[in-house]
């Protein structure tokens, strides 16, 4: 996700660092201290303070130059100063952070009320917004780690509700080869292959959806000492006994991870 950072590209690596602070969360005040923290970790310079508003004031140049107007607008308008602190308003710009909050949240209303298609539809939308690895040319300290951590967690529980929604609109069969995919990248991941097994026994492919169950059992056995969750042990009973349930009913997954990064 760019979160701004097309933008952070052009500038220096600590005033970037500035812009992802507040670009991952706008429309809050960023106190100074935490900048501070954020670029010098337990050794800040005695000018520390004085340092982070001339970063501001980069920013804010670069700001303004990409939207044509002055950096004192900017300073009015965008990147607001307040208190102790700074403030990126969404009021004149777009962050794409912002942008992916309001799909996702579409998306799940649009679930919610059996809107499958419409919902997929959000969902791809929203995952459109990454372009590789959320802020991965910002050097990151422990704040925009965790935003980092975040991001990514709330990107991969998207798409787990992009995937849901074209299973419940019927889209199986062109999912099987995707969710292959995602498989063998999170071999643990139980969502991923619970929506592959179902995917395989709506294709008539139930020989290989138990399969991916026994795959599974072993890995989590061989690995961890574990056995399948409860939940998957009831999807495997019922593929054995071909329960038809299964190809018509919705996917009976409740997820508890919000696509935003929050829980549920």
């Amino acid at each position: 996700m760019a979160n701004g950072d097309d933008k952070a590209a052009h500038l220096p690596p600590k005033p970037r660092t500035v812009f992802a602070l507040v670009a991952t969360d706008p429309d809050r005040v960023v106190s100074a201290e935490s900048m501070v923290d954020e670029l010098w970790r337990e050794n800040p310079p005695r000018t520390a303070v004085t340092t982070v508003q001339t970063y501001v004031g980069q920013v804010r140049r670069l700001i303004g130059a990409l939207a044509g107007t002055t950096t004192d607008r900017i300073a009015e308008r965008v990147l607001v100063t307040e208190g102790a602190g700074y403030r990126l308003s969404t009021d004149m710009i777009d962050i794409d952070v912002v942008a992916y909050t309001g799909l996702t949240r579409s998306g799940c209303a649009a679930a919610s009320a059996g809107d499958h298609e419409r919902a997929a539809r959000l969902f791809r939308d929203a995952l459109a917004l990454w372009r590789g690895p959320a802020l991965v040319n910002v050097e990151t300290g422990t704040r925009l780690d965790a935003q980092v951590t975040r991001l990514s967690e709330a990107r991969l529980s998207t798409l787990e509700h992009r995937l849901r929604a074209e299973l419940n609109a019927g889209g199986h069969a062109d999912l099987i080869g995707e969710l292959a995919e995602l498989v063998a990248l999170y071999p643990l991941h139980e969502v991923f292959h619970e929506y592959l097994v179902l995917a395989l026994y709506r294709s008539a492919r139930r020989a290989e959806a138990l399969g991916v169950l026994d795959s599974l059992r072993n890995r989590l056995r061989g690995e961890l000492g574990l056995d399948l969750s409860p939940r998957l042990c009831v999807l495997q009973e019922a593929v054995l006994h071909d329960d038809q349930d299964l190809l018509s009913g919705g996917v009976g997954l409740g997820l508890s991870r919000s696509p935003t990064g929050t829980t549920r």
